[in-house]
């Protein structure tokens, strides 16, 4: 499980430093928070409009990359 720092990692401190929460696992609930601070604010907008013409009803994975609008 992940800390409040973030999700647990098993690489060396020197290593794990540059990584991302989806370097080495998908992004899921647990990663969510992390991920939501690394993730660029125009490639969030991007998903959302992406997400909300693909998947209208949202029932595809509702609130694991974004928040269901």
């Amino acid at each position: 499980m992940g800390s409040s720092r973030g999700p647990a990692c098993s690489l060396p401190r020197d290593r794990a430093a540059h990584l991302r929460s989806t370097h080495y696992h998908a992004v899921g609930r647990d990663h969510r928070p992390w991920y939501d601070r690394q993730r660029p604010d125009p490639f969030a907008a991007a998903l959302r409009a992406v997400k909300s013409t693909l998947d209208p009803g949202a029932v595809l994975n509702p609130g694991v990359l974004i928040d269901p609008s």
